[in-house]
């Protein structure tokens, strides 16, 4: 069964090393391509190619992982808006707007189940 493993992985020696060695079948790159979409490209045109990530820092480390994720997020809704990555809002105002969009997700989610059944 092929293996894909998504996160972690930032530089091409360490990609090929882990393809090399047989240690999975396929690398996923999430958070990169989140802040360049052509990343890659980047990496298979350079042997010495890495991610680069945006450092995110909140005083709680929960926090800090939860504000990376949401900024991730709303840059592939940018990207898949046709708007280029780097959205107007820092780290923690992202996080906050993700959550008020997610609340109001679910509950529009929610009458759409009440309706259907």
């Amino acid at each position: 069964m092929p293996l894909m493993v998504t996160g972690g992985f930032r530089s091409r020696p360490a990609m090929d090393a882990a393809l090399d060695a047989d240690a999975l079948d396929m690398i996923g790159l999430g958070k990169p391509f989140a802040e360049d979409p052509d990343i890659a490209v980047h990496l298979l045109a350079e042997s010495s190619a890495k991610a680069m990530l945006k450092v995110i820092k909140l005083p709680l480390p929960a926090l800090t992982g939860l504000a990376e994720m949401a900024w991730a997020k709303s840059q592939i809704h940018r990207i898949a808006a046709g708007k280029k990555p780097n959205p107007p809002y820092g780290p923690f105002l992202n996080f906050v707007r993700s959550q008020f969009a997610q609340k109001r997700d679910a509950k529009r989610y929610r009458a759409w189940l009440a309706r259907s059944a």
